[in-house]
Formats: C-alpha cells, sequence, structure tokens
C-alpha cells in the first residue's frame, strides 16, 4: 500500500515556506469566508499564461453521473486536503498533485451524499480535520490521515444521536 504517509506528510509541511494567511485553513478560505487570496503572482497581466500544473483523478467517480463533487479544497503548510465523489478524504502535496494518503469512511456512507468541506483545527500540538460524510462527522489525524480515537466513537459521532427525537435515515 505504498510508504507511511506520516514522513510523506512530515516532509512535505517541512519544505514548505508559506505563512498560514497565505493557505485555506477555512472553508471558502479564511474565517471571513470571502474566497480572498493575497498572493500576488496571477493577476490580469499574467493570467493568459498560466499552466496546468497537475491533476489528481481520484478515480471514483460513476460514469452514469450518479456522483458529484461539491468540496472547497483546504491547504494547509503545503497540504492539500479534499473528497472524492465518493466521500474519500485524502490529502495530497499541494505543489506536486502526489498524493498522500486517503481515508475511506466505508459502505455505512450513501456516495449520493454531498460534502460541502472540512475544517482545520490545532491548538498546541494538537491538530485535527474535520469532514461530514452522511450522518456522520469525522476527525482525522492531517498527518496520517487516520481517525482520531479520542474523538466520540472510533473517531466520528453519528449527527442523529441525542436530538431527542427519532430522525431516521430520511434526511442525510
Amino acid at each position: 500500500s505504498g510508504p507511511e504517509p506520516a514522513p510523506r506528510v512530515e516532509q512535505v509541511r517541512a519544505a514548505h515556506q508559506q505563512s498560514p494567511e497565505r493557505e485555506w485553513r477555512s472553508y471558502l478560505g479564511d474565517p471571513s469566508r470571502d474566497h480572498f487570496s493575497p498572493l500576488q503572482q496571477i493577476n490580469r497581466e499574467t493570467v493568459a499564461d498560466l499552466e496546468v500544473a497537475w491533476i489528481y483523478d481520484a478515480g471514483d467517480a460513476d460514469p452514469a453521473g450518479g456522483t458529484q463533487i461539491q468540496f472547497n479544497p483546504l491547504v494547509v503548510e503545503g497540504v492539500l486536503y479534499g473528497a472524492s465523489p465518493t466521500l474519500r478524504f485524502f490529502a495530497l502535496n499541494a505543489a506536486t498533485g502526489e498524493e498522500l494518503w486517503s481515508f475511506d469512511p466505508g459502505t455505512e456512507v450513501e456516495v449520493w451524499t454531498a460534502t460541502r468541506g472540512a475544517v482545520y483545527w490545532a491548538e498546541g500540538d494538537e491538530e485535527r480535520l474535520f469532514f461530514g460524510a452522511g450522518p456522520y462527522l469525522y476527525a482525522l489525524d492531517p498527518v496520517r490521515g487516520k481517525p482520531i480515537a479520542s474523538f466520540g466513537e472510533n473517531g466520528r459521532i453519528d449527527l442523529r444521536e441525542g436530538l431527542g427525537r427519532d430522525v431516521g435515515d430520511d434526511i442525510m
């Protein structure tokens, strides 16, 4: 299954030279959700010179059109975090498109369910990626791509539980 993800992610992070305000650590870019980046490399004079740097094929789109992707990726310390059409969550080297790890929430999540974004959280030495898949909220280790066992039940919580009423499966 390839090399361990942690050293690969740590290598990308070590090579990364951007400050946090030049990344996309939050849904839609920053806490104000204004889709703004302070980067200056692309402007009216340079936009015509753009070329494709890399392409990532998640490989799990339904050719008949039964899947979709509605996701705003995050970029943290040179690592791009995204979701595939079947809600497989992945980490890529943002400079090259090389996959560093992927996490599949499994068969308990309907593939037609959309996930629109993720949240990166860090405090001290702790960091987490939160994303929704079906009725579940997952907390992943952003370096290893594994669920954080201390979060909910083995890294996830069921958003239908504890509401004081039966919501069934028909709302997700």
